[in-house]
């Protein structure tokens, strides 16, 4: 892996590719490169449109199973705070018309019990 210098020509940014990543991914000028964003991990340039094929190494493989793994507990802890928030919204509300009912229940009874009396 080489490190490029970001360049900024107006409102936009670029780096150079390396030469031996231009070998391997056999580019010329005129060709198109899909870009993604791999989550933890940086970004993946790939001469295919999919980039879910690009060939990997094990290392590389063990890496993207950590970084699914990872995605995977984020979105469980996610869907468990919005489970419990939703229980929690759901039980709020039958509370509040429980308290509802009785009061409503109470002045019903006390504006009986005053008609009683007169």
């Amino acid at each position: 892996m080489e490190a490029r210098k970001v360049i900024k020509i107006r409102n936009s940014l670029y780096i150079n590719i390396p030469t031996a990543v231009v070998e391997k991914l056999r580019v010329k000028g005129g060709d198109v490169l899909w870009v993604g964003y791999y989550p933890g991990h940086g970004a993946i340039v790939s001469k295919g449109r999919n980039l879910g094929r690009i060939a990997s190494s094990v290392a590389g493989t063990n890496d993207i199973k950590i970084c699914a793994d990872e995605a995977f507990a984020d979105l469980r802890r996610k869907a468990k705070s919005l489970e419990r928030t939703t229980t929690f919204n759901i039980l709020e509300t039958l509370m509040g018309e429980g308290v509802k009912r009785v009061l409503v229940d109470l002045q019903e009874k006390r504006s009986g019990s005053l008609k009683k009396r007169k």
